[in-house]
């Protein structure tokens, strides 16, 4: 059975908030991957709270997955 690694990766520059998703998985003791899995970009919005953030930019990689 392989094991799976996913990689989401957040980037919200003030203006754009960019989401890139990727798979790794281990086959046999080798690493195969990066897979793409999804990638969506979108307007930021400012939000003071960090945890706030957090928590949209979570729902925004549900929606996308």
């Amino acid at each position: 059975m392989p094991k799976r690694q996913l990689s989401i990766e957040v980037v919200d520059d003030g203006s754009t908030v960019s989401i890139v998703v990727h798979r790794w998985e281990v086959v046999g003791g080798v690493l195969v991957g990066p897979e793409h899995v999804a990638d969506r970009q979108a307007l930021s919005f400012p939000v003071d709270d960090v945890d706030q953030w957090h928590r949209d930019m979570c729902v925004m990689v549900l929606e996308l997955l």
